[in-house]
Parts: C-alpha cells; sequence; structure tokens
C-alpha cells in the first residue's frame, strides 16, 4: 500500500511553538495537524512502509512520537517514546 500522505515536521521556534506535525492528504492536498503535547521541535520524520508508521525526532525533548499511519482520520494515534528507550532496545536486538 502506498501511501498518499505527507508528513511535514514543523520545528517551531523559542518563543513558546514546541511544534507540530502536518498531514497533508496527497490527493486533496487537505492539511492536518497532529500535535504530541511530549515533543518539542519535531525536525525530521521517516516512514515504515510495512508498518505504516512513521517516527518524528523531537531534539527538543529528546524523544520520538510513532504516529500510526494506518488511520487516516481522528483515530490516528501519537505516542511519544524516550530516545534512551530506544538506544536500550537496539543495543538489546544486538546481543
Amino acid at each position: 500500500m502506498a501511501t498518499e500522505y505527507i508528513y511535514v515536521a514543523n520545528v517551531g521556534n523559542n518563543s513558546g511553538d514546541s511544534g507540530n506535525v502536518t498531514v497533508i492528504n496527497g490527493a486533496t492536498n487537505s492539511p492536518v495537524t497532529l500535535t504530541d503535547p511530549k515533543a518539542q521541535h519535531p525536525c525530521a520524520v521517516a516512514v515504515n512502509p510495512t508498518t505504516h508508521k512513521v517516527y518524528v525526532a523531537n531534539p527538543g525533548s529528546n524523544n520520538v512520537t510513532v504516529i500510526e499511519g494506518a488511520h487516516t482520520d481522528e483515530r490516528r494515534k501519537v505516542c511519544s517514546v524516550l530516545f534512551s528507550d530506544i538506544l536500550v532496545q537496539i543495543r538489546n536486538l544486538r546481543s
């Protein structure tokens, strides 16, 4: 399944705007803004085409936002994972 959605990290600023992610429907050009309350200054996006998960790096809060990309409406889930938790999981995979 090819995605028809475009994910854009909006980094925000130092004046209180911690940033968000804009999801654009490529077929209709309709934007939706997703905000993770635990994320600060999102700057990079990666998509796993197999699981339909979207990962957003948030250096301001040292975490990664995970978006359930398979959902195309308000059921789209957003959660945060700490960078340190990801490193522990990678180390465990290498063992």
